[in-house]
């Protein structure tokens, strides 16, 4: 498998696969832990992306008849006019949204900062048929990709690509422990073109066009080239915040937020199964020292609910029979060190939609 570290070279997991073996033959805590979970987060967190979208249709819309506005998200670097945006101007007006100077180009074609929103409102508010297009290639996902997780298990696989095989076995926990606990292990360190577009900017334009003109609306992307597991990831959450919108009843759109999330926390539980569980005891369980050492289950023992005993909704197999997002969201100290945080602004659903 090849992963990408923050779009600057690729890490060749094969050429990894012997040091793990090393590190995985060691009893020691940090040596034991790195090699499951780290195994466990390439199959997860850096697997082949799917692309499931139903309200984003790809490429410019072949049907430009009743259309008379399209917006599209793109910084324009000069005043000429990609063929496909010259196509579509001939038939509908065009106002072409990005991090360049606000300028009008002809006189169905308009440039506008993304911040100079008010410019347009009357328009927006006056026209009937609406199309929202996007140039993925000029929007910046990485807030979302290279969350916390993604980000530690990145400079991980760099760190142990790092080191040789014959520093490895010298030491392997005192090896192991470094990699861990490396300071840079959270930091993101991709660096995105000023010409590109956040997501969120994208998202909260799109909202102020909703709350002007209230008509469905035909959105569509654009790339010139195969899209990557990022922009399939990018599309997929948009595809979600799209459906969200559209939802009316207040009740139903809390429902569609809370389910969404929690399908995510629990695929993410499910399939790196970082509180590791061996004979009821999770991994903080097993070593830490004193009184929680011989408490089993872990967290999800004593609860505030269930005080003395093993929470209701605990299955005997560590699962759980609901999804609560405080549960999800909550990670103990001890994993929150090696990697594993669920902090709420990574999950565009959360950050893009709470208080809109």
């Amino acid at each position: 498998m090849i992963i990408n570290f923050f779009d600057k070279f690729d890490i060749d997991t094969c050429e990894l696969k012997e040091k793990l073996d090393i590190i995985s033959n060691s009893n020691s805590e940090n040596a034991n832990y790195l090699a499951y979970i780290f195994n466990n987060a390439l199959e997860y967190l850096f697997e082949k992306v799917e692309l499931n979208i139903n309200e984003v249709q790809k490429g410019f819309l072949n049907n430009l008849e009743n259309l008379d506005l399209i917006i599209y998200f793109d910084t324009l670097i000069s005043d000429d006019l990609p063929y496909e945006l010259l196509e579509v101007s001939r038939k509908a007006n065009l106002i072409v949204v990005g991090n360049h100077l606000s300028r009008r180009i002809n006189s169905k074609v308009e440039c506008l900062n993304i911040n100079k929103y008010k410019k347009i409102k009357r328009i927006i508010k006056n026209s009937k048929n609406i199309a929202i297009g996007i140039n993925v290639e000029m929007v910046d996902f990485s807030k979302y990709y290279y969350g916390r997780m993604r980000s530690y298990f990145l400079h991980v696989a760099n760190l142990i690509k790092k080191i040789s095989i014959d520093e490895l076995k010298e030491n392997i926990e005192e090896k192991c422990t470094n990699i861990m606990f490396d300071e840079n292990n959270f930091k993101i360190e991709y660096e995105p073109s000023k010409n590109l577009l956040k997501f969120k900017q994208i998202i909260d334009f799109y909202l102020k066009i909703l709350k002007l003109n209230t008509q469905e609306k035909k959105i569509f992307y654009t790339c010139k080239r195969e899209l990557n597991d990022k922009e399939k990831i990018m599309l997929n959450e948009l595809n979600s915040l799209i459906k969200l919108f559209n939802i009316k009843n207040s009740e139903e759109k809390t429902s569609f937020m809370y389910d969404n999330i929690c399908e995510k926390m629990m695929n993410e539980i499910k399939k790196l199964n970082y509180c590791d569980f061996e004979n009821n005891k999770c991994v903080t369980m097993r070593y830490k020292d004193g009184f929680p050492n011989s408490k089993e289950n872990g967290c999800c023992s004593n609860t505030y609910m269930d005080k003395g005993k093993d929470c209701r909704y605990l299955n005997k197999d560590h699962s759980c029979k609901i999804c609560s997002i405080s549960c999800r969201v909550f990670t103990c100290a001890y994993l929150q060190k090696r990697g594993i945080d669920h902090a709420l602004w990574q999950y565009p659903i959360i950050d893009c939609s709470i208080g809109k």
